[in-house]
């Protein structure tokens, strides 16, 4: 191997071992904020801030009444503990799609406020970015000539969905103890950012949707 061959070998090898860890902070981040916040449903950690349009309360409070935001917040949760537990990530990644999608809505054209639109822009980058983490998992289904059914895929298929050779081992893999210090910090930092957001003066405290809306209802999109 040649010297080029050898530096940009290497390079590549930073680069990926950047774009893992990258990821990964992504992926419990954003465990931690579904789990939490879906758990809030169940049991109150924080008061969750109104919207900030009449037409958003209207929305989640329909939600609500039909029973389907509960659905919603179970999905969040169950989403929450595969990514933080590392498992399903790929089936994780797809089932938080339509609830971060929702979520980007609702706060995109319903609320409209700055913390809205940061918010909406977050959650589909967040959700992007584990889905390009793996995307050799959704390659196949992206096929245009996709052939006939078989009965193939009806037999369990043992191991990992694409081989070993095709996907390099990191350094970054989730040990013991690295995996137990990802999800605290996984858990920890959307509790902190929601509690500094929320608490009052912040920008999704309940004083400052009462004084976009005029509206006390506690329950908001997210």
């Amino acid at each position: 191997m040649t010297q080029y061959e050898q530096d940009t070998t290497s390079s590549h090898s930073q680069s990926a071992g950047w774009f893992v860890a990258t990821v990964y902070a992504v992926q419990f981040f954003f465990g931690g904020w579904f789990l939490f916040h879906g758990l809030n449903f169940f049991v109150e950690f924080f008061v969750q801030p109104a919207g900030s349009s009449s037409i958003a309360s209207e929305v989640i409070s329909a939600l609500i009444h039909s029973g389907l935001f509960a659905v919603v917040k179970a999905i969040e949760v169950v989403v929450g503990i595969a990514l933080l537990a590392n498992r399903f990530v790929p089936l994780a990644v797809v089932s938080a799609f339509p609830v971060s999608f929702s979520i980007a809505y609702i706060n995109l054209f319903a609320n409209g406020d700055t913390m809205s639109i940061v918010v909406a822009i977050t959650v589909i980058a967040l959700n992007s970015v584990i889905a390009l983490g793996h995307m050799d998992r959704f390659w196949p289904i992206l096929a245009y000539n996709q052939g006939d059914p078989n009965i193939a895929g009806l037999v369990p298929y043992p191991g990992e969905a694409v081989p070993a050779t095709r996907r390099p081992t990191s350094s970054l893999a989730m040990r013991g103890w690295l995996h137990a210090l990802c999800i605290i910090a996984g858990i920890l930092a959307p509790i902190g950012v929601t509690l500094l957001t929320t608490q009052d003066g912040g920008f999704r405290s309940l004083e400052h949707y009462r004084g976009v809306t005029g509206n006390a209802d506690p329950h908001s999109a997210d």
